[in-house]
């Protein structure tokens, strides 16, 4: 391995361990921990609603409960946009308000149907359930293997009998065994994060395009006085 090689896997390994200290880190665990439950809420809410929304609106009964779906997943970007804010540290820009500029029911309805942020947000809320299911399973296996690791003296058999921990390809019997494992769930601990990390920066990819401005392609800045949502 040439110098340069070797200074650049050691600025890779500390960039890599350096992670563990990084707030940003555990901003992004944060949210990778969060993606799951809305996106399943979201998901059901919005299934359920729109069904029923769509199969009465022939009696007329249908038609509230879609403009309450309408609504709803407006309400569910803005969150959205403020988790992203907040946890990803995205630049996103407010919560489009289209109907403001039109006048009357109808005439709000339509610029609010006819915005395409209004499809766009729609889209990214039913993706929060998928993409936050695999993100879920990413989390679980990393930190189920890391407490595998750095919790494997307690379920050596010296502690519970003949209870052993069994990690795959290494079955782990004995008690100087179990000590081994401790500095790889250090290693596993190290490269989790990094995972999260690299999870996270896919969802703030996917919520920069999708809860971005689409019409301009940059920050929109809000009016002096105004609040963001």
């Amino acid at each position: 391995m040439s110098d340069r090689q070797a200074s650049g896997a050691f600025a890779f390994a500390r960039r890599s361990v350096a992670a563990v200290g990084d707030r940003q880190t555990w901003l992004n665990f944060a949210y990778l921990l969060l993606a799951f439950p809305l996106g399943l809420f979201y998901f059901v809410f919005l299934v359920v609603g729109l069904s029923l929304g769509f199969g009465l609106a022939i009696v007329w009964v249908g038609i509230p409960i879609l403009l309450v779906m309408f609504g709803a997943w407006w309400a569910f970007a803005a969150w959205e946009r403020i988790t992203a804010r907040v946890l990803l540290q995205a630049d996103l820009p407010a919560a489009p308000r289209p109907w403001e500029s039109a006048d009357g029911l109808v005439g709000k309805l339509k610029a609010h149907l006819t915005h395409a942020s209004t499809w766009q947000d729609l889209v990214f809320v039913l993706l929060k359930f998928p993409l936050g299911l695999a993100t879920f399973v990413a989390v679980t296996v990393g930190v189920s293997i890391t407490a595998a690791l750095l919790l494997a003296p307690a379920y050596a058999p010296w502690v519970h009998g003949d209870v052993s921990l069994n990690l795959g390809l290494w079955h782990i019997d004995t008690w100087w065994e179990s000590l081994f494992a401790i500095p790889l769930g250090l290693v596993a601990f190290v490269i989790s994060l990094n995972v999260f990390n690299g999870l996270a920066a896919l969802w703030r990819l996917v919520a920069t395009g999708l809860l971005g401005d689409s019409r301009r392609g940059r920050r929109e800045t809000p009016a002096p006085g105004t609040d963001r949502v």
